[in-house]
This record gives structure tokens, sequence and C-alpha cells, in this order.
């Protein structure tokens, strides 16, 4: 049976080449350990097999600390090493595709804009991502512009199903992307780049928590 694709609050994206400590897995544990429940793997120009023999790694690391895991881009890997999903970006294969070949797969989709958005949704995406938020570097900015709060709360407003954000996603701005209806914050460097993991997704959840609160507790003043 597919898990559900639910609120876990830090969806941790990992990418060797981003990690501070040169491992994606010492990463990987690093980021399990402190509790984070779903966990992307993104290397989109690994070679093939390495890629499959990483993601092996990951799929049992996550099921041992009971993580939602994620591979991107590649569906046919995501199924093979009996992932949870898969992360979609707006070139690669449709939702309707994935869907018909991998059944049991979460499928989350990149967007960048209200009409991607409303697509995805339409062809039945599991979640979306919305972003980049802000200026990024481990995202195209010459193709994709950063998106901003005052954009995101507008198409957040819209959205039925789970969504992230993600691009530039710091501690420092979660309480303004909370304020815009952000609940699930992707986040590559901020995390992988850290030099002390845990301590550092102590710090988010945090504000996380201190975010969701100052939000309802304006929605019920």
């Amino acid at each position: 049976m597919k898990k559900k694709f639910d609120k876990k609050r830090i969806y941790a994206v990992i990418t060797e080449k981003f990690c501070l400590n040169g491992s994606s897995i010492n990463t990987l544990k690093d980021v399990l350990k402190a509790g984070v429940k779903i966990v992307q793997l993104r290397e989109k120009n690994m070679n093939r097999d390495k890629l499959i023999k990483l993601a092996i790694k990951y799929r049992k690391l996550t099921i041992h600390y009971g993580a939602i895991f994620i591979v991107n881009d590649f569906p046919d890997i995501a199924y093979m090493v009996k992932a949870d999903g898969v992360h979609l970006g707006q070139d690669d294969m449709s939702v309707e595709e994935v869907r018909a070949k991998y059944p049991e797969l979460i499928i989350g989709i990149s967007t960048h804009c209200m009409k991607e958005a409303a697509l995805a949704m339409k062809r039945g995406a599991d979640y979306i991502n919305i972003g980049p938020i802000f200026r990024t570097k481990t995202k195209d900015i010459s193709k994709y512009k950063q998106i901003g709060c005052f954009k995101l709360k507008k198409i957040a407003d819209k959205i039925t199903i789970p969504f992230t954000v993600m691009g530039g996603i710091k501690t420092s701005n979660i309480r303004k992307v909370s304020a815009a209806g952000a609940e699930i914050f992707a986040m590559i460097t901020e995390i992988t780049m850290a030099e002390n993991i845990g301590g550092r997704i102590a710090a988010i959840n945090k504000t996380i928590g201190a975010a969701e609160a100052q939000n309802l507790y304006l929605t019920n003043f």
C-alpha cells in the first residue's frame, strides 16, 4: 500500500556535492538521526549504476528510521529499489505515465507558477513543490525565476493537495515563508552544509513551531 504523503515539516533533499562532510550517506544518517521523516535523493548527473547502489543504501536506512524515501527524476530506479516515491521535473515523464507504470509510487512534481501547479493537481500528483521561492545555487535561476512570498501566497491559497516549498529556504526566512502558507519546507544546503546537522535541524524545527504558533494566533485574533 502506498504511504501517505503528509505534513512532515522538513523535507530534506540530499545531493552529495552539496554535503559539507563530502558523504551523501553520512549526511543521510545525521538527517535521519535528527528525526527527519522524508528524504529525497537528488543526483541528476550521477552514473546510473552508482546511483542505484546509493539508492539501495538510502532505502535500507530510511526503512530503519521509518522515513519516506523519494528518488528525484528516475521513477524506474525508485521502483527498482522499492522507494516510496519519485519527484519529477517539468521535463521528466508525465504524472500519467508514471502512474500507469508504477501505481504504488508517491508522485511529486516541481512547479514554478500557478499554471503548472494547477496542471499537476489535475494530472493527479500526490504533492507538488513550489519554487524557487528565493535565489538559490542549486537550481537554474536563469530558467526559473524566484517566486517570492507574495506569489507563493496566491498559489498556496488555491492548492488542494500537499505541497512543499524550496529554493533558498533558510532558518532565517522560515517565518516569512510560513506566513505565506507553507507547511512543508524542502531544503538542501541549509541542512547538508551545516557543521552540526542535528543542531541545525533542531533549530529549524523550533523556528517552524514558532511560526506555526504565530500563524495560529493571528488567525484566531
